[in-house]
């Protein structure tokens, strides 16, 4: 801002003979910030330097600017700028709230001048952020001489300096610094007792601070007290009233004695109460914004039931405490795992309250082990009625309680109570004419043994869970119906949550205690199974011998499979012709097992073929389904080269040679090959397609 003086130095001046030949020099008009200025052409007829003068010279300035509506309290910023293309402008806040609008800084920081800003409000007693906004910086290509700033070179609040309270805005945008003395928290207790009620306070100050009293449950207690801590700053102050308040919820009112407004949202006296607690457990607040009574409660109501954790199955415990100084905490494990958080108990004893806590979760048939874990015992000189305690006061498991499932936790710790019924349930699944009845128990540690079961393959039903224990000689019935068939079948079980921690009596495993199919024991079905994983046993009898067709002739084939997901089934020709219906093999391959396969008819002497089409060929990558015949006979003779092995869904054939032989001598002629051909006897097709390579022409 100012005067300023620019010269103009010509520096080529030149002429010759005539006024043409004249070089000259103009400043045809000159302004400053856009502002013309008079007397600002120039001549310069010849070499050298002339001057004009831009800007107006600063008039005084005056040392303080007031912003702010009135209030009792000030604070005062030294601003200086440095100035280019025009002032610095920029906006103050304090506490968040803008005070005024855009100021303009006038004096240089180069010179060490400052404008007093005395920024004026009811901010009240303790520290205050001041915000300085910085609207317009600009800057030209000579950094150094070209950029506009502001600067904050210190600041006091009611008169008193804030040491380090300055600010360099070289760029725009705000920047903060707090002023004033922040407000020491203090603690004040009022009351006697074991129990203790805390109050946060602040207020919001305007021409004093707030002044209140409080009753507990009707009583006042203490005198009147004096809120000193500033709520728009985030301050507070701790109100702790003592008594022997006792259980449950208790309520707390507060009430507000000197309300003042002067009219707008910085010149109103409120009081808050920001939080409560009562025993260290917190609880809610007030916002008084006039004066009169406020009441908050604080404190735990009974609750009358508690429900937890998600399932099908839940385990229902009666809680009570006896309360002493905050009530009895605890947390609950089913099987060895927590469900919920910590929970606090609410329902006194004495008075013969419960709380039913509903555990909920997918336990399964059987027994179940309940732990309570009591977190924070505690306990006074007069032990009869300064003695925080926890009770189970009993327990049922889907309904239905269990006899003598109580606890008296009058130490901290977990103690353990048994839900449920020790009887297991009988599992039924599927549906059809044959039965394969499992009997299954478990070792129980920390949960029930889960597990899921397959026949031939195909899996039953979804996870079942053990309920027998097999320590006490209990067993669980799993009955699987289906259409299986004659013969053996293979039973997979797949036991899924196996469980150890390092001894005989904390190890979960699973056993199958015996079985039978279609109410036939097989002797040796059993499982015992350790670890996770898929055992598989064998039921039903191995069909040895079967016979199909009828007739004079018998073709004797024996049969066996690979066992995969199911038994290899296969339809049975005699020369083109089907014999009986779908058979189902039933003997494995490769424990050397045969099931004897007698097709019976009127087959005649002479050759015959034995086709066998295997019918539902399967592989994945546990196994492979196959088919074989390890031996042909015909009508009690063996017959040669009468083994097959059948890998996939397609027919194999074996030939039964006649009793006379005719021996054809061939030869050929070849050409672009050998010649093939097919021979017939009387008509009736005997062999495959033959080839020959013998030469006719070389004899």
């Amino acid at each position: 801002a100012g005067a300023h003086t620019v010269g103009v130095t010509f520096i080529n001046d030149a002429a010759g003979p005539t006024a043409i030949q004249d070089r000259n020099l103009y400043v045809n008009s000159t302004s400053y910030d856009g502002v013309q200025v008079a007397q600002g052409a120039l001549a310069l007829f010849s070499g050298g330097t002339q001057t004009v003068t831009t800007g107006v010279a600063a008039a005084p300035i005056a040392q303080n600017l007031q912003i702010g509506n009135g209030g009792p309290d000030v604070i005062n910023l030294k601003i200086s700028e440095d100035a280019f293309v025009g002032d610095a402008q920029f906006t103050v806040a304090v506490d968040g709230k803008q005070i005024g609008g855009i100021v303009t800084a006038q004096d240089s920081h180069a010179t060490g001048l400052d404008q007093n800003l005395l920024v004026v409000g009811n901010f009240g007693a303790g520290q205050h952020q001041v915000t300085v906004n910085f609207l317009n910086d600009l800057s030209g290509p000579n950094i150094a001489t070209q950029d506009r700033n502001l600067y904050v070179d210190g600041a006091s609040y009611e008169g008193v300096t804030t040491p380090g309270a300055t600010l360099a805005l070289m760029s725009g945008g705000p920047q903060t610094l707090t002023v004033g003395t922040p407000v020491t928290s203090s603690t004040t207790w009022i009351g006697s007792g074991f129990d203790t009620i805390g109050l946060n306070v602040s207020q919001d100050f305007f021409q004093g601070n707030a002044q209140y009293t409080v009753a507990v449950d009707g009583q006042q207690v203490g005198g009147i007290q004096t809120a000193s801590a500033l709520h728009g700053s985030g301050q507070e102050q701790t109100l702790y009233i003592a008594g022997n308040y006792g259980a449950g919820q208790h309520t707390v009112s507060v009430n507000f004695l000197n309300d003042a407004y002067g009219g707008t949202a910085t010149t109103d006296r409120n009081l808050y109460v920001d939080s409560t607690s009562y025993n260290g457990v917190a609880g809610g607040g007030l916002t008084m914004l006039a004066a009169g009574v406020q009441s908050v409660a604080v404190g735990t109501a009974q609750q009358q039931v508690v429900n937890l954790g998600s399932g099908n199955d839940t385990v229902a415990l009666k809680i009570s405490e006896d309360y002493f100084q905050g009530d009895a905490q605890f947390t609950v494990s089913v099987d060895g795992k927590q469900i919920g958080g910590v929970q606090t108990a609410s329902a006194q004893r004495a008075a013969g309250q419960d709380t039913t806590y509903n555990l909920a979760g997918n336990f399964g048939a059987g027994q179940h082990q309940v732990s309570v874990n009591f977190l924070n015992d505690a306990a006074g000189p007069n032990i009869l009625t300064q003695d925080r305690n926890l009770y189970v006061d009993g327990a049922s498991y889907d309904g239905a309680a269990t006899p003598g499932a109580t606890l008296a936790l009058m130490g901290g710790g977990a103690q353990t109570v048994t839900v449920g019924s020790s009887a297991a349930s009988t599992i039924s699944l599927g549906s059809g004419p044959d039965t394969i009845s499992l009997q299954v128990s478990e070792d129980f540690f920390q949960g029930n043994a889960q597990f899921t079961v397959a026949v031939d393959g195909q899996q039953f039903g979804g996870i079942l869970t053990a309920g027998a224990l097999h320590g006490s000689g209990q067993e669980q019935a799993v009955n699987l119906s289906g259409s299986f068939g004659a013969g053996q079948h293979k039973v997979s079980v797949n036991f899924l949550n196996d469980a150890y921690a390092g001894t005989a009596s904390t190890d979960r495993n699973l056993y199958v205690d015996s079985a039978s199919f279609d109410g036939a024991v097989t002797a040796g079905a059993n499982l015992v199974l350790m670890g996770a994983g898929t055992q598989t046993m064998t039921v039903g009898t191995s069909t040895n011998t079967l016979s199909i067709g009828s007739g004079q002739d018998t073709i004797g084939l024996k049969v066996s499979e690979d066992f995969y997901q199911g038994n290899a089934q296969y339809t049975v020709s005699v020369d083109g012709q089907q014999v009986g219906g779908i058979q189902t093999a039933g003997a494995q391959h490769a424990a050397g097992q045969d099931q004897l396969l007698n097709g019976m008819g009127n087959f005649g002497s002479g050759s015959h073929v034995v086709t066998m089409n295997f019918l539902n060929d399967w592989n994945g990558p546990g196994g492979d389904r196959n088919l074989y015949v390890d031996d042909t006979t015909f009508d009690g003779k063996t017959v040669a080269n009468g083994s097959i092995a059948i890998p996939a869904a397609v027919p194999g054939s074996i030939a039964i040679p006649g009793a006379d032989t005719l021996n054809l001598r061939r030869s050929e002629d070849a050409c672009l090959g050998d010649a093939q051909f097919s021979v017939y006897v009387d008509g009736k097709h005997v062999g495959g397609t033959m080839s020959t390579t013998a030469l006719h022409g070389a004899g």
